[in-house]
C-alpha cells in the first residue's frame, strides 16, 4: 500500500448517498470477536464506513478508540460528528426515533433536530448532511443503502422462489449484470467474495438466503437489539465519547491491543493489505487481537492473510473464528475471522 493510502486525504470522492446509517453486522459478533474492556486501546479501520462499530466498542469504556477510513475519510468524519452530537444531546427514546429504529417522530421532528445539529457541526459535515437530508427526515435506518438493499432482497427472494429452476438461473444471470451497481469500485477490483458471486451466483445466493423467508430480510440487521443503541448502552457510549479520535494517518499515536479491520480486506489487493497490517499491528511483540469481515466464503483462511501468517505476524484463532461463523445471524460476511498475536 502506498503512503498516500495510509493518509486521510481530501482528494477522495465522498459516497454519493448514505450507504449505512448504523452498524451493519451482528453486534454480538463484534463484541465476541473483540471483547472490549477498560484499558484497551482499539484501532477501528473502515472502508467507506460510518464509525458505528467504534461507538459499540466505546460502550465498554476502553482507554482509546482510534478511527481511520482508507477511502472516504470525509464521509466518516461527517457521520461520526453527527453521531457524537446525537448521543450527547438526545435521550435514548429520541435517539432511536430519530434514527428510525423506533416510532415516535415524523419527518418534521427529525428535520428540526437535524437543523439544530447542523448549526453545531463543521461546515464540511453540514454539506454532507444537507445532501442527505431526505434520508435523515424519513429515518436513516429506514432509508439508507442497507434498507434499500434489504427491500430489494425481499422482492428478489419472493420472485426467485416462485420460478422453476431453469428460470432461476436466468434471473441470477440478470442479477450478475446489475451487481456492479451495489459494489464500490475497489471492492469489485479486489474482493474475492465478489469474484465468487460473479463466478457462481446460484451457489452464493442460495447459501446466503438459506431457509430464510423473504420477510426475514425486513429485519436482516437487528438494529432494535443492538446494545449500543439501548438505554444503558447509549448512556455508556455518551460517557466515553471523548475517548474516540479520528485519525488523519496511520499508525495510531500509540500501540493498540485490539484492531477492528471491518471488511477492508475486500477493498485491497493482497500486497496493499499486507502493508496495512504492517502499519496497524503493534511492534515489539505486544499481545493483540484483531477481527476482520470478508464476503469471501471458504473453510480455509482468506488468501490475503497467508503471507502474514507465514511470516509469523499472527495466527488465526480457529476456535473463536468457528464459533463466530456459526452464530452469525446476518451472514453477509461468511469470512469472519479472528487473528491474534502468539504472545
Amino acid at each position: 500500500m502506498t503512503a498516500q493510502r495510509l493518509r486521510a486525504s481530501d482528494a477522495g470522492e465522498p459516497m454519493a448517498s448514505l450507504t449505512h446509517a448504523l452498524l451493519t453486522e451482528d453486534e454480538s459478533i463484534l463484541l465476541d470477536a473483540l471483547p472490549p474492556a477498560p484499558g484497551d486501546r482499539i484501532l477501528a479501520l473502515f472502508a467507506r464506513g460510518n464509525g458505528d462499530a467504534a461507538l459499540s466498542l466505546l460502550r465498554a469504556g476502553p482507554s482509546n478508540v482510534y478511527l481511520f477510513d482508507l477511502f472516504d475519510p470525509q464521509s466518516l468524519r461527517a457521520q461520526f460528528q453527527l453521531k457524537l452530537w446525537l448521543f450527547r444531546r438526545l435521550d435514548n427514546p429520541a435517539l432511536r426515533a430519530f434514527l428510525g429504529i423506533a416510532d415516535g417522530f415524523d419527518a418534521a421532528q427529525r428535520d428540526s433536530i437535524l437543523r439544530d445539529a447542523l448549526r453545531d457541526l463543521p461546515a464540511d459535515c453540514r454539506a454532507f448532511w444537507h445532501a442527505r437530508r431526505h434520508c435523515v427526515r424519513n429515518g436513516m435506518a429506514r432509508r439508507d443503502g442497507t434498507a434499500t438493499w434489504c427491500h430489494m432482497l425481499r422482492r428478489s427472494v419472493r420472485a426467485y422462489r416462485r420460478l422453476p429452476p431453469p428460470l432461476r438461473a436466468g434471473m441470477l444471470r440478470i442479477s450478475r449484470v446489475l451487481a456492479p451497481l451495489y459494489f464500490p469500485r475497489e471492492e469489485r477490483q479486489h474482493s474475492l467474495g465478489y469474484r465468487q458471486l460473479m463466478a457462481n451466483p446460484d451457489e452464493v445466493f442460495s447459501s446466503f438466503i438459506g431457509p430464510r423467508d423473504a420477510d426475514d430480510f425486513r429485519n436482516l440487521i437487528p438494529y432494535a437489539e443492538f446494545q449500543y443503541l439501548s438505554a444503558p448502552g447509549h448512556e455508556a457510549v455518551a460517557r466515553n465519547l471523548d475517548r474516540a479520535e479520528l485519525l488523519g494517518e496511520l499508525p495510531p499515536p500509540e500501540p493498540c491491543n485490539k484492531i477492528y479491520f471491518s471488511n477492508v480486506v475486500d477493498y485491497l489487493s493482497a500486497e496493499d493489505f499486507h502493508a496495512l497490517l504492517g502499519r496497524a499491528i503493534p511492534a515489539g511483540g505486544r499481545p493483540w487481537r484483531g477481527f476482520l469481515n470478508s464476503s469471501f466464503a471458504a473453510s480455509r483462511v482468506h488468501p490475503h492473510l497467508q503471507r502474514a501468517i507465514d511470516e509469523g505476524m499472527f495466527r488465526v484463532d480457529e476456535a473463536r473464528t468457528g464459533r463466530l461463523r456459526a452464530m452469525d445471524r446476518v451472514r453477509a460476511y461468511p469470512g469472519l475471522t479472528v487473528i491474534r498475536s502468539d504472545a
